[in-house]
């Protein structure tokens, strides 16, 4: 017996969810947009084997995710002859959604940040302060962010808290270290990622450096943080 139907009657995820509910085995074989397609094989309600053209498990759940449209047709009874997944159905949906969701945040900061220098910013030191500190205030994830010279001059900053001073002090320290140790022509933008969250080091184009402090907390991905400075470098600069 076989059910078929299209993805406008269901979305992608609820469609991998669907077998899961009667712990069926069988085959869901759908027809996405242009000549893609994709199979997916499920023993008693959990997906084992996926292929779709030349790839198999686990990218081809990421690549299905992102699915909007498309036909659908689940044989049941139908048998894999491989294993090629060993992930819970939740854990492997939740896994290929923060995947596809990565690398999306990845491809828009390769758009947005280009081979090209970044413009010179040319306005005071207040007026760059109230900017900084109107980013963090729109943003609660931005613990702290400040702009200084690779001489470790101080130009502007904002934080979320009047605390932790001397740390970061310190942060920008030896970040202006590195910019002045960095022995190739060019040092554009540097992530650190610690046990406390995430560090952006990104070159403003003249002599002086943006620096974002993201806490472990935000949840967010490099990939987004990334994103994000490039937004906020793209402000400052009024790309």
């Amino acid at each position: 017996m076989a059910l078929k139907g299209t993805l406008d009657d269901f979305t992608i995820v609820e469609l991998i969810q669907f077998p899961y509910a009667g712990r069926k085995t069988g085959q869901l074989a759908i027809a996405g947009s242009g000549d893609r397609s994709a199979m997916l094989f499920y023993s008693e309600g959990k997906v084992i084997h996926a292929t779709s053209g030349d790839q198999e498990g686990f990218e081809v759940v990421v690549d299905l995710v992102g699915w909007e449209k498309g036909e659908f047709e689940f044989r049941q009874g139908v048998e894999a002859d491989r294993t090629t997944i060993d992930m819970e159905l939740h854990q492997l949906l939740m896994q290929a959604l923060k995947t596809r969701d990565e690398r999306r945040f990845e491809e828009e900061h390769r758009r947005l940040v280009s081979d090209e220098a970044t413009p010179a910013i040319t306005l005071p030191a207040d007026e760059l302060k109230a900017q900084l500190e109107k980013m963090a205030q729109a943003d609660s994830s931005i613990e702290y962010t400040c702009i200084i010279t690779s001489g470790n001059d101080l130009i502007a900053e904002a934080k979320h808290s009047a605390g932790d001073g001397e740390n970061y002090r310190k942060l920008r320290e030896s970040l202006a270290a590195l910019i002045g140790s960095y022995t190739r022509p060019t040092l554009r933008r540097v992530m650190i990622d610690d046990d406390l969250g995430s560090v952006v080091l990104a070159s403003l184009g003249d002599d002086r450096a943006l620096i974002v402090v993201i806490p472990d907390t935000s949840g967010q991905s490099m990939g987004a943080v990334s994103l994000k400075v490039s937004k906020m470098i793209g402000e400052l600069t009024g790309m």
